[in-house]
This record gives structure tokens, sequence and C-alpha cells, in this order.
């Protein structure tokens, strides 16, 4: 990711798949693990003004990667995909619980095993900021842990800051051209119903929210 990248700012969405305090494991064909993955699916209705603004970054991120003559990409290979695709015979189907009529995010953060055991060791800090609603008194947001009070979960609300970017790929390593979205910040907005069990500089990037639990009225920003 260099300067191709499209940065932008979802308020108020909705978390699937939330894997941003434990990351998943990423393994190759032998089965050894080559990275761990911060992810989250943003679950975007598909009559939000957000679907058309992610579809510009990703048009964007596309011409800044491949010019005037981009690859053609298969829906799999886009970060913003329908959670409702149709099945054999022409019927939208949900793909799991909380996307009917929805498109969904897919957004990752991707480190490496000797990264990911700084981290756990505190010698490095996570590479997606998690933190909660409002400042403390110094004027910073807190680093959330899964533990703490409004630490995001799947399918709570929150607002989440993103990196929209083409990848080439690389044949040698079977790695196809892709858009891929970059996980940068999550920050609590609202709690909501748990999907299964609960399993950038971010104090200038987000505004405290209020005490009383906004909503979506507040509108939608582009970062």
């Amino acid at each position: 990711m260099a300067d191709n990248n499209v940065e932008l700012k979802l308020k108020d969405v909705r978390l699937s798949f939330f894997h941003c305090f434990t990351p998943q494991e990423g393994k190759n064909e032998a089965g050894e693990i080559t990275r761990y993955n911060y992810t989250t699916n943003v679950l975007i209705p598909k009559d939000s003004p957000y679907v058309e603004i992610i579809k510009k970054a990703m048009a964007d991120a596309k011409k800044a990667t491949w010019g005037d003559s981009p690859p053609r990409l298969a829906p799999d290979k886009l970060c913003l995909r329908d959670g409702e695709p149709k099945d054999d015979e022409d019927i939208p189907v949900a793909l799991y619980e909380g996307y009917k009529g929805m498109y969904f995010l897919s957004a990752n953060r991707p480190v490496k095993p000797e990264e990911y055991a700084q981290i756990k060791q505190g010698l490095k800090k996570r590479p997606v900021s998690i933190i909660g609603p409002r400042k403390g008194p110094d004027g910073k947001f807190k680093q959330l842990a899964e533990t703490d009070e409004f630490a995001p979960f799947s399918g709570s609300y929150a607002n989440v800051i993103v990196r929209i970017y083409g990848y080439k790929g690389d044949a040698a390593k079977n790695q196809p051209a892709r858009i891929n979205a970059s996980l940068e910040a999550v920050q609590w907005k609202r709690t909501g119903e748990a999907f299964g069990s609960r399993g950038i500089d971010v104090d200038s990037a987000f505004d405290e929210e209020d005490d009383d639990e906004a909503t979506a009225e507040d509108g939608f920003d582009i970062g």
C-alpha cells in the first residue's frame, strides 16, 4: 500500500466477524502460519450513501494503481461485496446472520508472525487502534482491551477508518490482483445484538461521542 490508497471514515456501521483483539491465523498450503490477520466485515445497507462513496474510492484506487488500463477483477477480488447474492434460481440469499439487504466491506490488517509475537509481549503496538467513545482526562482515547467497557464485538456499531487500495498481485506467490481495504481504526459507537457470542492518530481522527448514544442521523464523513 503506497500512494494509491483512499482513506474513508465510516460512521455508525455494524461490525461482523470482528477479530481485532485476537487476530486470525493465515496459513500457507503446507499449513504453516505465515501471517496474523486483524480483520472485520463492515455491514453497509444497500441504500446507504456509503455504497457509492466506497465504490468511488475503489475506482480511484484502481486508477491510481493501474492507470487507464486496469485489469478486470472478479467480485470476490473486491473489498466491497454483496451480502445477499442470488442463488441458482436468482433469489437473494443472505450469506450470514445480519447480511440481509447489506453489502459488506471486508477490511483487514495482516502482520507477520514475528511482529505478532512482539505485540503479544507488549513490545509493539497493535496495528489497529480500538478506542471508546470519549477521551480521558489526558485528552487522549484509551486503547481498549477485549474486557474493557465499550469494547467492540461482532454485532455492535462503530466508527471505522479504512484505506482502500489496489494490489497488483504476485504471480510467483499465486496472489491475484485485488482492491483491498486496510483496517486502520475502530471506535465504539453503540451496542447491538451480538452475532453468536462476543467473541492513524485516533486522538485527532475521531471526535468524542456524547453521553447519549448517537445515531446514524449524525451523517457520514469521508476521511
